[in-house]
């Protein structure tokens, strides 16, 4: 088959939710070592959005022994590596190549974020000043560069920051965004809360109108959920005989301190990993939205659902387990989970959620500053971000009814003051003896990929609080 065939042949079964035949189409190919040549690059992003880690290094591995190595190439393998979570072995190969090209801005931008992902800050700080030294109107390393820096002591790169706005274009709109989020950023830091809400909007307002979501259609889907997950509709959906049991669910709203509790979590020596693996959307990709509102009705019509509900459970410990090898516990804090959690409670029947709360002000205020990094179509408004912390608090209220044995609810203000009281319910909820290590996220070798990770770095504090608090004035007139 031709290769642009090829490569469409398996975005149409991504497209028709039959992921199995995509997943065996690549298997196949990087079994035969299919010459692909430096078409590999565009089969490991897909394999990426299956969430096939493995596959997608493999890819990329094929391509630098069926092609010429360049610096480019470099640059686009370990930026697969990177995002498949493999930071380390993105920046053997891309770190290298800063003696080489030490002023290509793409290089440094990788390096830079890999490093500030894993927690080495100082590293991070250099590679980054690089980036906007070189090339300034690059709003996503301002950003990060941004995320974990204290812009009320670092008066000099706060100018510079100032400074580059002229570099900048309406034609250019993501790194426009991207700037003018950290603009905000920095100026939050420095106390000009209403000079921040104003870069904020800026920022926000480039993207509201690329935003596919809809406010009506959103809240029809949770209340739906609500209506068919009722505990006698749940009793159609057997629970999976998988034996898996490695998997710990957080719940909760972004910014509520998700990955805060996971990066405390993931200190314990029982827990392997913590993260957004995106796994069990996969497990559950061939589930249309209609489906998967009315999960029990579909399993209703099923031939087997035995048998449909351990596939899922099959498909989520192979996912699982390729990105966090060995037999400790993962930490599950997909955003997705919130949603499909009725479903993950049948085909995890031993796993247990910790569903952490925050005052739904100040999420919305943490919202409305950050520039998600998996995009997040309900955060560019601030009517579209209050009706999405409603709907989901709603679901959530509704999962702690249906399965309170297995949820244990704790809230971030707690978490943040009264850490070691919190954490003892929570090591005790989910079976596991405390260890004098796990109480605090300093330290953790857990990369952090989501916005937070410039905050989860350091022992636990109440900054944020204290920060949301002064901003009260302020965003009790924007929400």
């Amino acid at each position: 088959m031709e290769v642009m065939a090829f490569l469409s042949d398996i975005q149409e079964s991504m497209k028709a939710r039959r992921r199995t035949e995509a997943v065996e189409k690549i298997r196949h190919a990087i079994e035969k070592k299919s010459p692909l040549k430096t078409h590999w690059l565009m089969l490991a992003k897909m394999s990426l959005g299956l969430r096939e880690v493995t596959l997608a290094t493999e890819c990329v591995d094929i391509m630098r022994q069926q092609t010429q190595r360049t610096v480019t190439s470099d640059i686009q393998r370990a930026g697969i590596y990177a995002e498949a979570g493999y930071l380390q072995r993105a920046l053997a190969t891309a770190e290298p190549l800063t003696l080489q090209q030490p002023d290509n801005p793409s290089i440094m931008h990788l390096c830079g974020t890999a490093r500030a992902q894993l927690g080495d800050f100082s590293l991070a700080d250099r590679y980054l000043r690089k980036v906007v030294g070189l090339a300034p109107h690059l709003g996503i390393s301002w950003l990060t560069l941004a995320s974990f820096t204290d812009f009320s002591e670092d008066i000099e790169l706060f100018q510079e920051l100032l400074d580059v706005a002229d570099k900048y274009s309406e034609d250019d709109p993501i790194n426009w965004m991207h700037y003018h989020y950290a603009l905000g950023k920095a100026l939050t830091d420095r106390e000009r809360l209403e000079d921040a809400v104003k870069a904020y909007e800026k920022g926000a307002k480039l993207m509201a109108q690329q935003s596919k979501y809809k406010a009506a259609f959103d809240k029809r889907f949770v209340t739906d959920l609500q209506t068919y997950f009722s505990k006698q509709g749940m009793k159609a959906v057997p629970e999976s005989r998988v034996k898996y049991n490695r998997a710990i669910a957080i719940l909760g709203l972004p910014r509520s301190g998700t990955t805060l509790l996971g990066q405390i979590l993931s200190n314990h020596s029982a827990v392997v990993g913590a993260g957004e693996t995106g796994a069990f959307g996969q497990a559950c990709a061939h589930l249309s939205p209609q489906d998967t509102m009315n999960f029990p009705a579909f399993m209703g019509r099923h031939g087997d659902a035995q048998a449909g509900i351990d596939m899922i459970t099959e498909t989520y410990q192979a996912l699982t387990d390729v990105r966090y090898p060995g037999s400790g516990y993962v930490v599950d804090k997909s955003l997705n989970l919130n949603r499909l959690f009725g479903i993950w409670a049948k085909a995890v029947p031993q796993g247990k959620a910790i569903y952490i709360r925050r005052k739904p002000e100040h999420i919305a205020w943490s919202c409305y500053k950050t520039a998600f990094r998996g995009g997040a179509d309900w955060s560019w408004s601030k009517e579209s971000i209050q009706t999405y912390i409603e709907n989901e608090i709603s679901l959530l209220t509704h999962w702690e009814k249906c399965f309170p044995d297995r949820i244990l609810t704790i809230s971030y203000e707690d978490l943040v003051t009264k850490t070691n009281n919190v954490m003892n319910r929570v090591y005790e909820h989910i079976g596991l003896e405390p260890e004098k290590s796990s109480y605090s996220p300093k330290g953790s070798r857990n990369p952090v990929l989501t916005s937070s990770l410039g905050q989860v770095s350091a022992d636990v504090n109440d900054e944020s609080i204290k920060r949301a608090k002064a901003a009260e004035p302020i965003f009790n007139t924007v929400f």
